[in-house]
C-alpha cells in the first residue's frame, strides 16, 4: 500500500487501492519475465533453465525475507531510507544510486527492444523511409514512457498497467499456441533462418546440446531480473 503522512506522524492515509498496487506490480514483474525468460531458456536449455530459475527464486526469497525482518525491526510503514539509515547515514544515498543504475539499465533495455523490433514490424507492414529507422522508434518509445515517470503516486499508472497486463497475456497466449504441435496458427519456424543458418526450432539447446559457457553467462542476469 502507498501511504501519505498526515499531521500526526503516527497516522497514514492510503492513496492507492490493493487492486491498483497489484496491477502495477504484475505489470512490472510478469512483463520482464514474459519478454526475457523464453530467450534465457533457449540459451541455457530445459535442464539448466529450471535450475537457474530455482536459484533466482531462492535468492529472491532470501532477500525479501531479510527485508521483511528489517522492516519489522524499524517499524511500519517501512521504506528503504528508514531501513538503511540506522546502519549508516550515507547508506540510503548508496542504495538510491544502485536503484537508479538498475532502473536506468532496465529503461535502456526496453528502448533497445523497441528499436530492434518496431522497424522489422513496419517493414513487414510495407512501410519504409524514416519509419524503419531504429533511432526513430527509440525516440518514440522514450517520448511515450517519459511522462509516466513524472507522477509521484503509483495509482496514476493503474490504467496503463492494466492495458500492459492484457498485452502480456496476449503475448504469452500467442507463444503457447505457436508452441503446440501442428498448431492451427502455423509453424513459427517455417522459412525462418537464424544468423548462423540454423532453424529456430531445430532442437538445438533443448537439453544440453549446443550450450556454451558464454551463452549461459549471458542469460544469468535475465533469470534474476525476469524472476
Amino acid at each position: 500500500n502507498i501511504y501519505a503522512a498526515s499531521k500526526n506522524p503516527m497516522e497514514h492515509k492510503r492513496l492507492a487501492s490493493n487492486l491498483s498496487c497489484f496491477v502495477n506490480m504484475t505489470n512490472t514483474l510478469v512483463g520482464a519475465g514474459v519478454l526475457g525468460l523464453p530467450y534465457a531458456f533457449a540459451s541455457s536449455g530445459f535442464i539448466l533453465g529450471p535450475i537457474f530459475l530455482g536459484l533466482a527464486m531462492t535468492f529472491a526469497w532470501i532477500g525479501l525475507h531479510l527485508l521483511a525482518c528489517v522492516a519489522a525491526k524499524t517499524g511500519f510503514p517501512s521504506t528503504l531510507y528508514s531501513a538503511s539509515r540506522p546502519v549508516n547515514k550515507h547508506l540510503p544515498v548508496f542504495f538510491d544510486v544502485l536503484v537508479l543504475l538498475q532502473l536506468f539499465g532496465a529503461a535502456c533495455a526496453y528502448l533497445i527492444i523497441i528499436g530492434d523490433l518496431m522497424p522489422e514490424v513496419l517493414i513487414q507492414l510495407g512501410y519504409g523511409g524514416i519509419w524503419v529507422e531504429r533511432y526513430v522508434w527509440c525516440l518514440i518509445g522514450f517520448a511515450c514512457a517519459a511522462p509516466f515517470s513524472v507522477p509521484h503516486e503509483i495509482d496514476f499508472l493503474k490504467y496503463t498497467s492494466a492495458v500492459c497486463v492484457f498485452f502480456i497475456a496476449y503475448v504469452a497466449a500467442t507463444v503457447f499456441v505457436y508452441a503446440l504441435p501442428n498448431s492451427a496458427a502455423g509453424d513459427p519456424c517455417d522459412n525462418q533462418v537464424l544468423a548462423d543458418d540454423t532453424l529456430p526450432c531445430d532442437g538445438k539447446h533443448v537439453l544440453l546440446e549446443g550450450i556454451t559457457t558464454l551463452s549461459v553467462l549471458k542469460v544469468l542476469s535475465i533469470f534474476i531480473f525476469g524472476f
